[in-house]
């Protein structure tokens, strides 16, 4: 990855951040079509690098980065790093996607508003100094005599719906004197919803002769918080306490020395009014937890699933793979690294282990080229494990596929069905028969006088069920729901110094047969230039519980050049494989 790639990409991703915020990074479809556009004609050219942005973004690791801030952020670098590496990046790639989210964190994730709401002002104590930014009271001896409230022509009126928790109250009149200076009493009027203020001026009116001019108080813009996408686990920042009407008037009313302050609040009118803390949130929503995107894998050892209601596995020659646990989970991992489903879809989980197979020792389920299919379109098994989690659609199909000798052998990991060409004899617990005592044939010379008849004494040692021919690689039934037979069948010739116990005989091909349920089975020699390696085998039904060897017919042989036929007494020997 050049040099070039990876500023293009940043500075794409720079300036998709600043214009869009760090929501942009939650919807990594929205991300993938913002670094597009921003690289336009050269996108392709920056594939690689784009698509490791993207597929960090669908892993959490800018949400992780963001919520623990520049300082913080240095602390998760190697976890985020073996993350992405377990995802399947290479790691010079993954430590630069990291890096490169790093660089773009923001010293602060706090929001701070360019403006403050003002606090409202306390009231005024008599004989106070004027405080700049605060309107001074005129001296109450130079006003008027008046005993009731004037009314304010321009005042808007409230709304009438609301009915005023604090009723307007005059303070008796006292008589202004050097020694008794009239001290404003601070009246405060009911609170008033949002919707009974207008957008214009609040304005209050003096009666006349005051000789003090009308106090204007503006309604202050709400500040609109900069966009910012909410962190797992910590309380969406709604901005500042929003002010939807805050107005100070004093009025200096004649005679009476008393002030009314008019102020806007919050919904509530029953609120006592007081500062606001601009940093305080104004509600607790619950945390958004991110989304693991539709159709991906990803290694989830820590996610609980359900165990498998049977035995679900898959054979091979060497090695097989064991599903014991699947199904479908609410989630994936616990707190900030929490992931669910998209909407309209659902996490399944599945659980596997070392499975059964043709050798005498099964090798890790590792050792094969797992994959897992979503509706028909496979994609490789990522690293970890042994649990594994994957987004599908609610009705779609997902399975485990693993192909050996030709054979796409799969299984649903959601009822644990097999679903391919499934090698069936490799999932049996019993493929071993015992033997049985020896049993002595007669056999008579036909073709010539010159051979002497004579008996043999048959031995059954067992017979075996599998499937694939380790004498001959490569070799194996045609279909997956066949398997091969092979008895362990010699015999010996009493008082003959050929084929003795130390040097048994085989029978040939067309000497044995198998019968299971009243079909017949040939069985074939594999080895037919070898007359003394028992080497005949049966192919039968995969599912086979029980049978007979059956050993009968006319040999056609040869011996120092003199051809002729050795007939078979019909001998046979039960077949098991119940245990």
């Amino acid at each position: 990855m050049g040099e070039t790639t990876e500023q293009a990409v940043v500075a794409a991703l720079e300036v998709a951040l600043r214009d869009h915020g760090w929501l942009a990074a939650s919807d990594p479809a929205r991300l993938r079509a913002t670094l597009s556009d921003l690289l336009g004609a050269h996108a392709d050219e920056h594939r690689g690098a784009l698509d490791a942005i993207v597929v960090s973004a669908q892993e959490g690791v800018p949400a992780e980065l963001r919520s623990a801030g520049r300082s913080g952020a240095a602390l998760l670098r190697a976890d985020l790093v073996a993350r992405l590496v377990d995802w399947g990046m290479s790691t010079d790639r993954a430590a630069w996607v990291v890096d490169a989210w790093q660089s773009l964190v923001p010293e602060s994730t706090l929001d701070v508003p360019a403006t403050a709401p003002p606090e409202p002002s306390p009231p005024m104590p008599a004989g106070a100094a004027a405080t700049p930014g605060v309107t001074s009271l005129p001296p109450a001896a130079s006003a008027p005599e008046p005993t009731e409230l004037p009314p304010a022509a321009d005042a808007p009126s409230a709304d009438p719906s609301v009915e005023p928790s604090v009723e307007p109250s005059v303070e008796p009149s006292v008589e202004p004197s050097v020694e008794q200076p009239v001290e404003p009493v601070v009246t405060e009027l009911p609170r008033i919803p949002p919707t009974s203020l207008p957008p214009q001026v609040l304005a209050t009116s003096l009666p006349p002769g005051t000789g003090a001019e009308p106090v204007e108080v503006r309604e202050p813009q709400e500040q609109t918080p900069r966009e910012e996408r909410p962190h797992d686990g910590e309380p969406t920042r709604r901005g500042r306490l929003p002010w939807i009407a805050a107005a100070v008037a004093l009025v200096v009313l004649a005679g009476t020395g008393v002030a009314v302050a008019l102020s806007g609040g919050d919904d509530d009118p029953t609120t006592t009014p007081g500062p606001t803390d601009s940093s305080t949130p104004t509600d607790s929503p619950s945390p958004t937890l991110q989304t693991l995107a539709t159709g991906q894998v990803v290694a989830a050892p820590g996610a609980d699933v359900p165990a498998a209601p049977a035995r679900v596995a898959m054979g091979g020659r060497v090695a097989g793979v064991s599903v014991t646990a699947l199904g479908e989970v609410d989630q994936i991992g616990t707190g900030d690294a929490a992931r669910v489903a998209e909407d309209g879809a659902h996490l399944v989980g599945f659980t596997l282990s070392k499975g059964p197979c043709d050798a005498t020792k099964c090798g890790d389920w590792k050792s094969l080229a797992l994959r897992v299919s979503i509706d028909g379109k496979a994609r490789a098994l990522p690293k970890g494990g042994p649990t594994f989690v994957v987004a599908a659609d609610q009705d779609a199909q997902v399975e485990l596929v693993f192909s050996e000798a030709g054979f796409d052998q799969r299984v649903s990991l959601l009822t644990g069905d097999p679903t391919g060409e499934n090698i069936e004899v490799l999932l049996r617990t019993n493929r071993q028969a015992r033997g049985s005592d020896p049993k002595l044939m007669d056999v008579t010379i036909s073709g010539t006088d010159l051979i002497v008849s004579r008996d043999r004494l048959v031995r059954f040692a067992g017979a075996k069920l599998y499937f694939f021919e380790k004498d001959v690689p490569g070799q194996h039934p045609q279909r997956p729901d066949r398997a091969y037979l092979r008895p362990d069948l010699t015999y010996t010739q009493p008082g003959s110094t050929f084929c003795t116990p130390s040097a048994p005989c085989a029978f040939v091909e067309g000497d044995v047969k198998f019968v299971a349920k009243g079909t017949s089975y040939a069985c074939d020699d594999i080895f037919p230039s070898d007359p003394l390696t028992s080497t005949l085998v049966c192919v039968v039904p995969a599912n086979v519980k029980t049978g007979t060897l059956v050993i009968e017919g006319a040999s056609q042989l040869s011996s120092g050049g003199i051809a002729y036929t050795a007939n078979l007494e019909r001998t046979t020997f039960p077949v098991s494989f119940k245990r």
